[in-house]
């Protein structure tokens, strides 16, 4: 395993303590704002992209030389892959 592959599979666990952390601070802080930010993204947001992944990856453009409009998308999208 390489240090950044590493890093990726270790900041999930340490967006959660993080958030787990910022419990103690006073409810508006900024801080704790970030904090659970950061949770949001290492954690379900990291999973939504490992998951939407192949469908937001670039495609070649379509031919648009027929004039017909295609009915459904090119390839998978999240949903139906």
């Amino acid at each position: 395993m390489t240090p950044q592959e590493l890093v990726v599979r270790m900041l999930p666990p340490f967006g959660g303590w993080l958030a787990l952390a910022a419990l103690a601070l006073p409810g508006g802080s900024p801080v704790r704002g970030a904090a659970v930010a950061v949770f949001l993204t290492a954690g379900p947001g990291a999973a939504l992209v490992g998951l939407c992944g192949p469908a937001l990856r670039a495609r070649p453009a379509r031919d648009r030389s027929s004039g017909a409009t295609p009915t459904s998308p090119a390839g998978p999208t999240c949903w139906n892959a």
